[in-house]
């Protein structure tokens, strides 16, 4: 790459940078309450919770059976559902298992079971379908049905879902020769949400609320873009798109730059460590560890480049004195073990060599570079003083 393109892409870099702050000063923002109390892939504590409490007719919402009936017709595909006996999440079968939903109406039973990430264990449909039908028939709402009919829709009046993030199948073993239908988030529940919010939309809660869920859907599908740019919506512009052929370019480059970085740390730290001239040092597998031990054999440490760095203590005659000032322990033979966090970092973020995140190319500035290994050798020197005293 000539030294004008290397200008024009840190420019076109800068650039986008710049375009961030302004949509963030201009108050465009992914903040979202819903996903900061649950994780976007929780299913009972986001997903369940949330899908029933707009499903429930006497949910806080007071739209009735409004997001239901809609929820019937375009995710379960069903015209003629009858008159509306119940929903329940978290409904237990005889044999003490749960179905996450169920819709329960004139002419239908409907179990439903959703995963995100999760997988369906062994018979898990099949005895969902089996306690539905038995309570459909108990009620006179189903009859016994030939098995090669068992869940088919048009056939059978007892009908499983499978939600999943996109609409994948069940496992043989789950399933167990019953029929039952495929429904995803990315295309049903997404479909589903839009309905709902267009229902809606002069009502800000009840919209903002649409809204929000929506946003956690479209994470779980890869589907969430943002409100604030990305670099891949930046790059993807026209005028930008040379931008991909430079950073073809450049990538060889910051590989030989990060070994360079890595090397100078390593090969400074084991410097520093030598003025004390009170160690022995063994490099291994090209500073995947640095073995520091004292010449007084009472204490050993690695300093180990493992994604992220730490050091752990073997071989010390002092266990029970060490290990009350380290947080982690060890069984056997090795004492214990502990993080190395730079103390100019404010949270617990650390120093990740295999990702390369902003702490490790921070390792390339002289200062911070130094501090950290001062931070090394304190820490080292501090623990041969506990040994000894």
């Amino acid at each position: 790459m000539k030294e004008l393109d290397y200008q024009n892409f840190f420019n076109k870099l800068i650039d986008f940078k710049n375009i961030q702050i302004k949509q963030k000063q201009q108050g465009l923002n992914d903040y979202n309450m819903v996903n900061i109390v649950r994780k976007a892939t929780h299913e009972v504590g986001m997903h369940s919770n949330v899908i029933y409490s707009l499903l429930n007719p006497n949910g806080l919402h007071y739209q009735d059976d409004l997001f239901l009936q809609i929820f019937i017709r375009e995710v379960l595909d069903i015209q003629d559902f009858g008159e509306i006996l119940s929903v329940e999440a978290e409904e237990s079968t005889s044999e003490n298992k749960r179905i996450d939903f169920t819709i329960k109406s004139s002419k239908y039973y409907i179990g439903i079971e959703m995963k995100v990430n999760h997988h369906d264990s062994k018979h898990q449909l099949f005895d969902y379908y089996v306690d539905l039908k038995k309570k459909a028939i108990k009620n006179k709402i189903s009859e016994e049905i030939s098995n090669n009919l068992r869940g088919v829709k048009g056939q059978d009046n007892v009908l499983i879902y499978y939600l999943t993030k996109y609409g994948k199948k069940a496992s043989i073993k789950s399933s167990n020769g019953i029929q039952y239908e495929q429904i995803s988030f990315r295309k049903h529940i997404l479909k589903w949400i839009d309905i709902c919010q267009e229902e809606v939309k002069n009502i800000t809660n009840l919209n903002e609320a649409f809204e929000n869920y929506k946003n956690i859907v479209k994470k779980i599908t890869n589907k969430y873009e943002g409100n604030v740019m990305t670099l891949n919506e930046y790059m993807n512009k026209t005028e930008n798109q040379h931008m991909y052929e430079q950073i073809g370019s450049i990538k060889n480059e910051l590989i030989s730059l990060q070994k360079e970085v890595e090397s100078k740390f390593w090969v400074e730290l084991e410097e520093e460590l030598n003025k004390t001239n009170n160690y022995e040092f063994k490099k291994e597998n090209n500073w995947e560890k640095l073995k520091v031990g004292l010449k007084s054999e009472k204490l050993g440490i690695n300093i180990i480049r493992n994604h992220n760095l730490y050091y752990d203590i073997v071989n010390t005659r002092n266990k029970d004195k060490i290990i009350q000032y380290i947080n982690h322990t060890y069984k056997g033979k090795k004492v214990a073990w502990e993080y190395i966090i730079p103390q100019q970092n404010n949270n617990t973020e650390k120093i990740n060599f295999e990702k390369a995140n902003h702490l490790f190319w921070k390792l390339g500035e002289d200062t911070f570079r130094h501090d950290i290994i001062n931070q090394i050798v304190n820490i080292i020197n501090d623990l041969v003083k506990k040994v000894d005293s």
